[in-house]
């Protein structure tokens, strides 16, 4: 039974609104560019004309009088004249306006103009034309390929020519704004022109895709039909469609009959096949039998030997948990050698301390007593300065013998000179006197120098003794400390290395029992992962049996479907 069709847009509609559609793009896109092409072209012509009325109306232009004009010489002979031909030019030429232009105090500005335009000279002109006017009165002349607009509504372009005087000289430009609102009109009718040849394009375009699409729906509906009558036949596929003309439909009959005769392979090759099967069914189901026997017996074993894999694992978590307690022992017994490792190494430092601090005072002993020594030997011979006390009494007394001498010589003198020479006596007495004193006091002074030279050697001797005294026990002592210090540091220095050792060796037990430890896990984790393993082999083998039944009931399933689909493939005519 036919399934009911709705609206379809069928493939002759398609072709039409396609070909239709690509038509008036390529009409659209072919009128726009001939139009650009047209206008830009009459512009420019346009243009041209312009500026060449614009060079002759420029050479009626009296430059020596426009080069006259400046700010309020409106009434001037000079504008006078210049007004009169540019309204010949006027006359002559259709033009929206006419004015001169030239350059005063640096700027651009109107010159004369048309009397009834109401503009003064002087004026500036505005910004945007003043690089237009300079390029003009640079060259032979420019005109804007631009069409403005007036304010009448009125259309034109704009074209600047050079004036100049009798010297030749450059003195101003010559503006024009010529109207070309029939150059416009003449576009407009091109236009108009193109949309009707587009119009026409269109429609004989669209007769023609009518054609076109006419004769594909005819072979496409032959074709169809065909079809139809195959679907109609009970499935006979040996019939085939009529094949005519060299088209694209005519290829589309042609694959179809290929097909056709694809698809009477393809049952036949299915018919042998769902023969075939069935065979294979009932080996697969007896296959299935045997092997759900076999997969019993398998399960049996794996669950003993699940059941001794946990005695194993038992034992050796018991193993497991002697080495973790030996373990920690042994790191008990590291952490004390480190300590006492740590206490060797702090006493073998103050021994080395005190070796640096006893060899320190040691030197200073040294130097205080040198420097001891020193100063008494420099005291002793300063000393020895008193021995020359001894030296002046005698001179003293030599000299207190010698003045009793020349007392005495002076007292016979006297006696000899009599009367005259009695002062003189006295004088000598005197001195006798004073001699005898000086010598007697002389010996007082080598007495008590004798007793201070005794005393100053005694103290030397002493001085010396105690120098020495110092050197011997002193320093001796200093001496003594330093090497007690060293033997300390020496002694410090064994135990720290046998706790270095020991540590050592700790560490070393601490390794293997790490080691020990570790391969009691990884013993543990692969019996516990044997286990699992068992285990998961023994699930799987459950759900393997179970699945070998639900295969035994899919294998009855496929024998009951390769009867259908035998069933099914017979109703093909092949």
């Amino acid at each position: 039974m036919k399934e009911k069709k709705g609206a379809r847009f069928s493939i002759k509609m398609k072709i039409l609104v396609s070909s239709m559609c690509i038509n008036v793009l390529i009409c659209l896109v072919m009128g726009i560019c001939i139009y650009k092409y047209v206008r830009i072209t009459y512009i420019r012509n346009a243009a041209q004309d312009i500026l060449a009325v614009c060079k002759i109306a420029a050479g009626q232009i009296n430059g020596n009088l426009l080069d006259l004009l400046e700010e309020g010489s409106d009434l001037s002979y000079a504008n006078t004249v210049i007004q009169e031909e540019m309204d010949e030019i006027l006359q002559s030429a259709d033009l929206y306006a006419i004015y001169t232009i030239g350059e005063r105090n640096g700027d651009i500005v109107y010159l004369s103009q048309p009397a009834d335009y109401g503009y003064d000279i002087g004026k500036p002109i505005e910004d945007k034309y003043k690089s237009e006017v300079r390029q003009a009165m640079s060259s032979t002349g420019y005109v804007s390929g631009n069409i403005e607009t007036g304010m009448d509504g009125e259309h034109f372009i704009t074209a600047y020519s050079p004036i100049k005087n009798k010297s030749g000289q450059v003195v101003g430009a010559l503006g024009i704004d010529r109207i070309v609102d029939d150059l416009l009109e003449s576009l407009n009718a091109i236009i108009e022109t193109i949309v009707v040849i587009g119009l026409v394009l269109c429609a004989v375009s669209g007769v023609v895709s009518t054609f076109l699409a006419r004769g594909i729906t005819r072979g496409l509906k032959a074709v169809n039909k065909k079809i139809s009558e195959l679907v109609s036949n009970d499935g006979d596929l040996t019939q085939k469609i009529p094949v005519k003309g060299n088209d694209e439909v005519t290829d589309i009959a042609i694959s179809i009959n290929e097909l056709l005769e694809y698809i009477r392979g393809v049952v036949s090759s299915i018919s042998n096949s769902s023969n075939k099967l069935s065979g294979s069914v009932d080996s697969a189901l007896n296959t299935a039998t045997r092997t759900t026997d076999q997969l019993h017996s398998v399960s049996s074993t794996m669950e003993e030997m699940s059941a001794a894999m946990e005695q194993t694992s038992s034992s050796v978590q018991q193993v497991q948990g002697s080495t973790n307690k030996i373990k920690e022992e042994v790191q008990d017994m590291y952490t004390s050698v480190q300590e006492g490792t740590a206490y060797a190494g702090e006493m073998e430092k103050r021994a080395l301390e005190m070796r640096k601090k006893a060899e320190s005072e040691t030197e200073e002993a040294k130097r205080a007593a040198d420097d001891m020594t020193e100063s008494l030997n420099e005291n002793i011979e300063k000393s020895k300065a008193v021995e020359n006390i001894s030296g002046l009494t005698e001179t003293i007394l030599q000299i207190a013998s010698q003045t009793n001498l020349l007392s005495l010589n002076a007292s016979i003198e006297a006696a000899r000179a009599g009367e005259h020479g009695k002062g003189f006596a006295v004088v000598a007495e005197e001195i006798s006197g004073l001699a005898t004193n000086s010598a007697e006091t002389a010996r007082k002074i080598q007495i008590i120098s004798d007793e201070v030279i005794g005393n100053v050697r005694g103290l030397a001797d002493e001085a010396t003794k105690m120098v020495d005294f110092v050197r011997e026990k002193t320093i001796g002592g200093y001496q003594q400390l330093m090497e007690t210090g060293v033997q300390y540091q020496e002694d410090a220095q064994k135990i720290s290395e046998m706790l270095k050792s020991m540590e050592a060796a700790s560490q070393n037990i601490e390794n293997s029992m790490n080691d020990v430890s570790n391969a009691m896990d990884d013993v543990a984790a692969t019996v516990d992962e044997s286990a699992r393993g068992i285990g998961n082999v023994a699930s799987a083998v459950n759900d393997v049996t179970d699945n070998m039944k639900e295969n035994t009931a899919v294998v009855n399933e496929n024998s009951e479907i390769a009867q259908q689909l035998d069933t099914e493939v017979n109703k093909f005519k092949f």
